[in-house]
């Protein structure tokens, strides 16, 4: 299978899974309905379901995280947000709080956007984290 192939068969199939969840449960509020179509196109799943899943889109500068910028609908406010924050909205169907935290499994790529290697908790959680991986290496 080629490499163009194999991009729209994983395009494909992350479309899949977002109607799905789009039919288990509403986008959060704040989301353009077309966030999720456009995450979907700038990420490269060929790592498969459990890999790191690579962004294609553009990244913040100061921190080299996967952002995202869209018009906020409930304040009508263009906003740049992290990818991570926003598929972790998905996930959860809200916005998450600001004391929220989107943190990654141990091993996992930081600039990884697979919602399956991600999970919500709180900064002490990501500081842990933090810790646990650095006696790791």
């Amino acid at each position: 299978m080629s490499t163009k192939e194999l991009r729209a068969s994983t395009a494909q199939i992350i479309k899949i899974d977002i109607v799905r969840l789009r039919k288990s449960q509403a986008l959060p509020a704040f989301l353009p309905a077309n966030v999720p179509a456009r995450i979907v196109a700038l990420t490269d799943k060929t790592n498969g379901a459990n890999g790191a899943w690579r962004w294609l889109g553009s990244v913040m500068q100061s921190n080299g995280y996967p952002q995202i910028s869209f018009k906020d609908q409930e304040t009508g406010k263009r906003t740049t947000m992290n990818v991570h924050r926003v598929l972790m909205c998905i996930k959860e169907g809200r916005r998450l709080e600001r004391a929220e935290c989107v943190l990654h499994d141990p091993g996992a790529s930081r600039t990884s956007v697979n919602p399956a290697q991600m999970r919500i908790g709180t900064a002490q959680d990501n500081s842990d984290d933090a810790k646990i991986t650095k006696s790791y290496r």
